[in-house]
């Protein structure tokens, strides 16, 4: 009789048991990940009612606009884009050079520089500021100060160092490239 009572007991331990790791287990593990997704959604709530009120508060910027409508429209990239890497810099560098007849110059000393614009306080330019060094003639620095010019990109040549080497000019420059780093509407800025 012992024995039966015994197995009984263990027979429902067992039972117990299967129906915890059955049941409640699984159900346990659906209540957190459905409590995750919850989180997830209202995160994703929060960022589409903040860009809702920026939406809403540009339209007070016109300028914002403006620049806005012109990025959108691939204009606004011709002369200051969005987005830019060093080697683009080089790679641009080194076509201005070639067709000016150069060969590739020496290019280095990055440096970075954010410049606000007083009438588009939600506008952002960086200015990479850069060196170059190489030989060429009279013409052919002629030719490349040209090409920079004409261009479409913004550039600033901020100084300009002419030695005479041999037959050849040894030149030094710095030069001074634009992109626009940011476009922030009001509505966004100190976030």
């Amino acid at each position: 009789m012992r024995l039966a009572i015994n197995l009984i007991i263990i027979i429902l331990i067992f039972f117990i048991l299967q129906q915890f790791f059955g049941v409640v287990v699984p159900k346990y593990n659906e209540l957190l990940r459905l409590s995750e997704d919850k989180n997830v959604a209202e995160n994703k709530l929060k960022k589409i009612e903040i860009f809702k009120s920026a939406i809403e508060k540009i339209a007070n910027d016109p300028m914002a606009l403006k620049i806005y409508e012109t990025k959108k429209q691939g204009i606004l990239d011709l002369y200051l884009p969005t987005d830019f890497q060093d080697y683009e810099l080089i790679l641009i560098i080194n076509t201005i050079f070639r067709s000016s007849g150069l060969g590739e110059p020496n290019i280095y000393q990055f440096s970075d520089d954010k410049i606000s614009l007083p009438n588009i306080p939600s506008a952002q330019l960086t200015k990479k500021v850069f060196e170059v060094s190489f030989k060429a003639s009279l013409n052919d620095l002629l030719n490349l100060l040209k090409n920079f010019e004409n261009y479409s990109r913004f550039f600033e040549i901020e100084n300009l160092d002419i030695k005479k080497e041999d037959n050849l000019l040894g030149i030094k420059m710095k030069v001074a490239y634009f992109y626009l780093s940011q476009i922030k509407p009001k509505a966004l800025e100190g976030k």
